[in-house]
């Protein structure tokens, strides 16, 4: 198949499975993160016709490994009924697994690939993704730090300060 084609496919699936699941979500955090993961795409796509005009000289670039039906969001846009999402951290946390698994299917296609142009470009279409996936991992970590406060594991043993100072019969520092 053809490498842009995939690629552009694979984003455009993206960008309409987060359209339908902002469409269809009751939740406006949750309208909010979709859209901005559809925004997302869109971006990605704008880099891959960047890409595609660079290598305009490159009539056609196949790759035997990438297969229509290794599309994840094609998958998840027949199964969003059973999806189960009811939080901004669990909407990233299905981005961030859904572009590792994007990011893997191109590394097993390079790795299997033996032509060094066709390499070259799956090599830059999986660095377009491993840096979508970083991106949507440092907002996860920015949103879920709330839930990781490093001070709450540090102090949470202190005995010797019950109560914040007070000692345990009500009565403080004289």
């Amino acid at each position: 198949m053809n490498i842009f084609d995939f690629a552009q496919s694979v984003e455009q699936s993206g960008q309409k499975f987060y359209e339908e699941m902002k469409r269809t979500c009751q939740d406006k955090g949750l309208r909010n993160v979709f859209g901005m993961l559809a925004g997302d795409q869109e971006r990605m796509l704008e880099k891959l016709a960047e890409l595609r005009s660079r290598y305009a000289d490159i009539e056609v670039v196949n790759c035997a490994s990438l297969n229509p039906r290794s599309n994840v969001f094609a998958t998840l846009l027949k199964n969003r009924e059973n999806l189960e999402i009811e939080g901004d951290l669990q909407a990233y946390q299905l981005a961030i697994e859904v572009e590792r698994r994007i990011f893997a299917l191109y590394e097993r296609a390079i790795a299997k690939e033996t032509d060094p142009t066709t390499r070259n470009l799956l090599r830059r279409i999986a660095a377009l993704e491993r840096r979508e996936m970083r991106d949507i991992e440092q907002v996860f970590d920015f949103v879920n730090a709330p839930n990781e406060f490093l001070e709450w594991g540090e102090f949470s043993n202190l005995d010797e300060f019950h109560n914040f100072g007070r000692y345990v019969d009500g009565s403080g520092p004289q």
